[in-house]
């Protein structure tokens, strides 16, 4: 190599060490990154291994910019999933959604503004497909509330109904459901889903075959479960209700409570994820500060599933439980 290359090439080697330390819009490695996810209220991607210590972090304004939210990771953790929350953009009818790299191996699908979609999302366990749930508000004090579950197709950018009627109905085909999707088994062969109690975000827990066809309850009628996760191997779920943390084995486990948070602490589990091996959890719990309505800590806690040997890896004491989330653990 001549001198002149040898300049360029040092040169290039050298911008971007830079670009990498100052935090580049699209990462350039192609290996997903790996740790705890934990998105912070700057919306900040924080990687943390199980002492809480920084492995890498992602500033996702720069990434795709400051109006977009992230609500999911995908299995392989090379794609995230984002809401545009700007001003206008949640109407009535939906709000816009994408897919985004953390590798630069893929390029982002971004979906028309008239798509139909809400908070609540699930990757397929191929990474290829993202479930979107949008509750539709019908009828006096919201009786007649039910569900549209939403299937996009991150390849060909087109989305489309998912059918899921674990309760009978005369019409097969009809897109309308009083369950919401809230997570996809990696054998694709079962959903999650909790059943809404009128316009409530919370519901009783479900897991539904593919088809539709074979339907368990998992909680009482009167449950008030607001989100669920399946175990890495399909045999646990963890779940939370009203603002406590459980989990129960498949197929006729009972519930355990895994926190031990009490009432008055005034805590609320923003989120949870399973180590990828299934032998540990992580939970981050937000709570109010004393003597305020609006201000927010929260802690990230790791533990056994059935919450024996629970460690406080990391806390941050001025937090927003809305932006605040774990995204998972891969």
């Amino acid at each position: 190599m001549n001198a002149a290359r040898w300049i360029w090439a040092s040169a290039g080697v050298i911008l971007l060490a830079v670009g990498l330390t100052q935090g580049a819009p699209v990462p350039s490695q192609r290996v997903p990154p790996r740790g705890i996810a934990v998105v912070t209220e700057t919306n900040t991607l924080l990687y943390l291994d199980e002492s809480g210590q920084l492995i890498r972090q992602i500033d996702l304004r720069r990434l795709v910019g400051k109006s977009w939210v992230p609500v999911a990771l995908s299995p392989s953790g090379a794609r995230i999933a984002l809401l545009d929350r700007s001003a206008g953009a949640l109407r009535p009818e939906g709000g816009r959604i994408q897919a985004a790299s953390l590798t630069g191996g893929m390029s982002s699908a971004e979906f028309p503004e008239e798509t139909p979609a809400d908070d609540e999302f699930v990757f397929s366990p191929d990474g290829k497909s993202l479930i979107g749930t949008r509750l539709v508000v019908d009828g006096a004090f919201g009786l007649g509330s039910h569900t549209r579950n939403i299937r996009f197709d991150l390849t060909a950018g087109k989305w489309a109904d998912l059918l899921i009627q674990p309760t009978a109905r005369a019409d097969k085909n009809y897109p309308v459901t009083t369950h919401s999707v809230l997570d996809w088994s990696a054998d694709g062969d079962w959903f999650l889903t909790k059943k809404l109690d009128g316009v409530a975000c919370t519901g009783q827990l479900f897991v539904v075959s593919r088809d539709g066809n074979t339907a368990r309850e998992l909680t009482s009628a009167d449950s008030a479960v607001f989100e669920a996760r399946f175990s890495p191997d399909g045999r646990a779920v963890l779940f939370s209700e009203r603002d406590r943390l459980c989990c129960l084995k498949l197929p006729d486990g009972k519930p355990v409570r895994v926190d031990d948070h009490k009432p008055s602490a005034r805590v609320t589990l923003v989120r949870f994820a399973w180590r990828p091996d299934g032998r540990r959890i992580a939970y981050l719990a937000c709570r109010k500060k004393d003597g305020s309505d609006r201000d927010y800590e929260w802690d990230l806690v790791t533990s056994d599933p059935d919450g024996s040997h629970a460690k406080t890896i990391r806390t941050s004491r001025n937090a927003n439980w809305r932006s605040s989330q774990l995204l998972g653990w891969k």
